[in-house]
């Protein structure tokens, strides 16, 4: 504090207090290989213009009835970035730069500043009403290693996707053949990844549900690797006419949406599957009790499987990213330890971890 002070004596306790928490969270993701140019962005942008930065961070956790969102800054901070970068997109006579506004490469504190002056409002609308939408297709290699570790490649299945963003995942699972194709061809994987030979799913219809679907070019503001980026908008052209249908939903009310009572109908002749991919650390204590029981029901009384990508901070506090398969009684997969970057790379676990069971 002492530092900052030196350079900017005017500044108040809390925007230093806005730019250490931010400081240190850079360093953090630096150190785990992350894109931080957007961050020190932020960080800077406080520096020249600490009452409008603040202020848009307050509004932008400001929820219903004057509460505050969860303390964790990735479920604000990664927000305001993608809006940030999606409202220069829509307005590029106020970006005003040759450089492309959806990569973090292009910003500099004083485009933050300048795009908060002229479109506070858009901002601060997209990033309250917005969740952060990385909606990797890469990830599906994971669900299909898994679904054939459980031997059900070859079953009929009916497959629900948790939190599921535009339905990228699920896309790719339902066209899984020509997913194949296109998963090869990225430049984007590991090799050993890449390479593998996938079991064609014998019969599987998807379903998204999402508290908020997400429009694409809210996908690909989200989306901070250049390259990724790329691949991800390629995806979506390649699949244009193939895309599955995401609902607006609660996942803690799921059985009251039409098409999961029909699929819950159909538990004899189709096995019911789960998954929840990078969705479950953001939800607050409450929340996460009320899933795990409402999922334990619904896993208990369809004889289903629940698949999980996520990180293990939900269950002891070690920031690793896992992915598995359960039922009602037990891990039923190995443990896949996820690559923190990329995300879609893996190794299995020599070990399974005792406490990873998440159903009750």
């Amino acid at each position: 504090m002492g530092e900052i002070k030196k350079f900017r004596p005017d500044l108040d306790s809390q925007s230093i207090e806005w730019i250490n928490r931010l400081s240190d969270w850079a360093a953090s993701q630096q150190k785990r290989g992350f894109v931080t140019r957007m961050h020190q962005a932020l960080i800077g942008s406080i520096v020249l213009n600490p009452e409008i930065m603040v202020n848009a961070i307050t509004e932008i956790r400001q929820v219903e009835g004057g509460q505050t969102k969860s303390q964790d800054l990735a479920s604000f901070i990664y927000p305001l970035e993608a809006s940030l970068r999606l409202t220069a997109m829509k307005n590029p006579e106020i970006w005003g730069k040759p450089d492309d506004p959806l990569s973090t490469a292009s910003w500099r504190a004083v485009d933050i500043i300048n795009i908060l002056v002229n479109c506070r409002s858009e901002v601060v609308k997209n990033a309250r009403e917005n969740t952060m939408a990385k909606n990797m297709p890469h990830r599906a290699a994971l669900v299909l290693k898994i679904l054939k570790e459980v031997g059900l490649s070859d079953k009929p299945i009916n497959l629900i996707e948790l939190g599921s963003s535009s339905g990228l995942i699920l896309t790719a699972l339902q066209n899984q053949s020509k997913f194949s194709t296109w998963f090869r061809e990225s430049s984007v994987v590991q090799p050993e990844i890449q390479n593998q030979e996938f079991m064609p799913l014998k019969d599987i219809r998807a379903l998204g549900i999402d508290l908020n679907p997400p429009s694409d070019d809210w996908v690909l503001a989200c989306t901070d690797d250049d390259k990724l980026r790329t691949e991800i908008q390629n995806f979506m052209k390649t699949f244009g006419d193939e895309r599955v249908n995401v609902i607006r939903g609660d996942a803690l009310k799921i059985t009251e949406l039409e098409p999961v009572k029909q699929m819950l109908t159909e538990k004899d002749s189709r096995r019911l599957v789960i998954f929840i991919g990078m969705f479950l650390y953001q939800l607050p204590k409450e929340k996460l009790e009320s899933l795990k029981r409402k999922l334990s029901e619904i896993i208990s009384d369809t004889n289903g499987v629940l698949i999980i990508a996520d990180s293990r901070w939900i269950f002891d506090k070690i920031p690793t990213w896992n992915c598995w398969a359960e039922n009602s009684e037990k891990v039923i997969s190995p443990v896949l330890k996820i690559n923190e970057k990329p995300l879609w790379g893996w190794a299995t676990e020599d070990q399974w971890p005792t406490n990873l069971k998440f159903l009750v």
